[in-house]
């Protein structure tokens, strides 16, 4: 099963998305003949629903996701607040490409309130990433205003820390809405 999952990710990480669907589905039917541990049954549902959106495949990608956050909500340690704020704020991001943007701001709001619930979570890069996808939603409404003022929101957690995917893609925001 480790080897499983590792090469599902080692082939997400080319982009050879087929071949990672493969590992992570043959990853999938190993959970019922292994005895996995909780995390390796969410690295694997998380893994699988991550392709799955990338290629498109939103409902797929919805019942992985939906599967590896009610295995974050039994683990019941520190560490879950992040994994399911994470796990959340992808399944709004399949709702906003699904054109689903109430649904999608539901599940960001969702994520927001999860991180909420950890004190020293208002420096967290998972943040970050939910205001700037918050801020694309918004964005993607037309509401400029507001996409701007998460946008911003996002920046400024990130700024000036070596997050440079997550930098640029707050500017990149940014710069759609002034051109």
């Amino acid at each position: 099963l480790p080897y499983l999952i590792r090469a599902g990710q080692r082939a997400a990480d080319r982009f050879a998305n087929q071949e990672a669907q493969h590992h992570y589905r043959l990853a999938v039917d190993a959970l019922t003949r292994t005895t996995p541990t909780l995390e390796q049954r969410v690295e694997v549902y998380a893994g699988l629903g991550n392709v799955q959106n990338f290629v498109g495949d939103y409902g797929g990608a919805l019942n992985s996701y939906m599967i590896a956050l009610e295995l974050i909500r039994t683990l019941g340690n520190a560490k879950t607040m992040h994994d399911g704020a994470e796990i959340m704020r992808r399944i709004g991001r399949v709702h906003e490409r699904r054109g689903d943007y109430i649904e999608s701001l539901h599940w960001l709001d969702t994520a927001l309130h999860q991180l909420d619930n950890d004190p020293n979570s208002s420096k967290v890069m998972e943040r970050a990433r939910i205001y700037n996808d918050i801020g694309w939603v918004n964005y993607r409404r037309g509401q400029f205003e507001e996409a701007y003022q998460w946008r911003m929101r996002s920046l400024q957690i990130i700024e000036g820390t070596d997050h440079y995917n997550e930098i640029a893609s707050a500017y990149n925001g940014l710069a759609a809405l002034f051109s």
